[in-house]
């Protein structure tokens, strides 16, 4: 006596048809109802997910033996094709899409440095950030020329010390003192670790002391 013989199938809950396929976990289905069940499955799926056994307390994954019997060719490729995204795109430190848009090449990263050609539109890909090769310009400068010049705009402000007031959004520079601010235009009051506003140099004071333990002349 097999261990599915007094079970009923996990989908129709009767006896199983003469016809019937045991899974890997040892619960038996319905020919129909188990087709009928990948089918919907693999054809609802957006975003891949492993096809499982829904009897209860089960949820072993179906071997992909099981699948092909089960599922159409057409239905197979839908999923094969889902499984591969899937994976791809839980590998985004490994694995990358060709920059040119509707080019369906994936390709490993190459940690060595070298430039790298796409075999079906031969365009030509920067190992470092992923995009079309930029000659004679770095990853940074590249990456500035297409945002607009923001990315150093931002490097700069960063390294010198420069803030945009949280109130009227004019750019502050600090270059020494404590952490208390005020903006010259609209006058608010700032702390300048956490860029928290006031209506009084007292309150900031008080905050600084409290929040940040200090008004930090020490740093800036």
């Amino acid at each position: 006596m097999h261990a599915y013989e007094d079970e009923t199938c996990p989908v129709c809950f009767c006896d199983p048809d003469a016809n019937h396929i045991v899974l890997e976990c040892a619960h038996a289905y319905c020919r129909e109802c188990l087709i009928n069940l990948c089918s919907s499955r693999s054809a609802s799926a957006s975003a891949f997910s492993p096809l499982c056994c829904v009897a209860e307390s089960c949820n072993c994954a179906i071997g992909y033996a099981t699948l092909r019997q089960v599922l159409s060719p057409t239905e197979e490729i839908r999923l094969l094709d889902a499984s591969f995204t899937a994976h791809i795109n839980s590998q985004a430190n490994q694995f990358h899409y060709c920059p040119t848009p509707d080019c369906p090449v994936v390709y490993r990263s190459d940690q060595g440095g070298t430039i790298l050609q796409c075999p079906a539109c031969l365009v030509r890909i920067c190992p470092r950030c992923t995009v079309e090769y930029h000659e004679g310009l770095t990853c940074m400068e590249h990456l500035d020329i297409v945002s607009g010049g923001v990315q150093l705009l931002d490097k700069w402000r960063r390294e010198n010390g420069v803030k945009s007031c949280p109130n009227c959004g004019v750019d502050i520079q600090k270059s020494d003192g404590c952490n208390h601010m005020a903006c010259t235009v609209c006058r608010t009051h700032i702390c300048w670790v956490c860029m928290e506003t006031f209506r009084d140099s007292e309150s900031v004071y008080n905050h600084m002391n409290r929040a940040h333990g200090g008004i930090g002349l020490e740093y800036y």
